[in-house]
């Protein structure tokens, strides 16, 4: 195993005795923070699961709702109407839905039209307006309409698809999007991976990305370690990295952090550096890799809730 000191140096250890969470942290470490908010759960808040295994590792297991293509969902958002479909969601209990993208893998390919339709939604002739709404675009709408919130995800494009508002992504897109157009754009950066416009998107994304490390460096925290699936206390390290920026860190501020957040500051750092450099090239390479890697994992989560 890793491990960063603190002069944030980098070297090997070998670890013996590996017990059952040590384990889980290498294997589903995009579960924790899910498990960890789910801890607490009512009885009476139901949970929608829909391709992920995560059920299996819930403190809570009951009232949980298997739903494996959305097709439940889909009947109950099948008449478009937001407010009805907000509130059939709620008669059942639900409070929760955990989907795994992946689940799109064999269904959302444009070819495939009639799951395409299902799970994205029908498009135009030319795929630049919604005709009629699919699982993706509903979920998209109610969360900007406010029946529902982003819990977590370890994919930072549907993070910033849930959470961003409204004027970041029209200025680095189009200004002049309308909010049909801004829906549509959103719901493909949540599952960006399979159009064929992908590239031109995913360099806008790249660009909202990189715009946060001098923005808004506690936020920029949190996306990384939503890429590497690590629990931290993103305030922590964002103060240690103004430090940095000031020379005014010292060791005895890494002491008091994790491994996991030693791990998240040594790729701002190591991001942020040549950024702040104006070093281009050296950027976009690594930014690239870092965003990819957060849709090429085998796993990935997107946790909902209704508010």
């Amino acid at each position: 195993m890793q491990i960063i000191n603190e002069n944030l140096e980098v070297s090997s250890k070998t670890k013996i005795w590996y017990g059952w969470k040590n384990i889980f942290d290498l294997q589903f470490p995009q579960y924790n923070p899910i498990i960890n908010a789910l801890a607490d759960r009512k009885n009476e808040d139901w949970i929608i699961m829909a391709w992920t295994y995560i059920q299996y590792f819930l403190w809570n297991q009951r009232n949980i709702r298997w739903d494996w293509m959305l097709g439940d969902f889909r009947k109950n958002s099948s008449d478009w109407d937001l407010c009805k479909t907000y509130r059939r969601l709620k008669d059942n209990n639900s409070r929760y839905l955990i989907i795994d993208p992946n689940i799109w893998t064999v269904t959302m390919w444009e070819w495939n039209e009639t799951l395409f339709y299902r799970f994205f939604a029908k498009l135009n002739s030319n795929k630049s307006k919604i005709e009629k709404d699919g699982t993706i675009t509903t979920l998209i709408r109610l969360a900007q309409n406010g029946y529902l919130k982003l819990l977590s995800t370890n994919n930072v494009w549907a993070k910033y698809a849930f959470t961003l508002d409204d004027n970041i992504i029209r200025s680095y897109f189009w200004e002049n999007l309308s909010d049909e157009e801004l829906i549509l754009t959103r719901s493909k950066m949540a599952v960006l991976q399979y159009f064929d416009d992908a590239n031109d998107i995913f360099w806008k994304i790249a660009n909202i990305f990189i715009s946060r490390i001098l923005s808004d460096t506690t936020s920029w925290v949190e996306d990384i370690a939503n890429i590497y699936w690590l629990e931290i206390n993103s305030k922590a390290v964002a103060e240690i990295i103004e430090k940095y920026k000031q020379w005014k860190s010292s060791p005895e501020d890494i002491k008091a952090l994790t491994q996991n957040e030693r791990s998240v500051l040594t790729t701002y750092l190591n991001l942020y550096i040549p950024y702040s450099q104006w070093k281009g090239d050296d950027v976009s390479s690594n930014v690239q890799n870092l965003l990819l890697s957060s849709v090429t994992w085998w796993s990935q989560i997107i946790a909902l809730e209704l508010n």
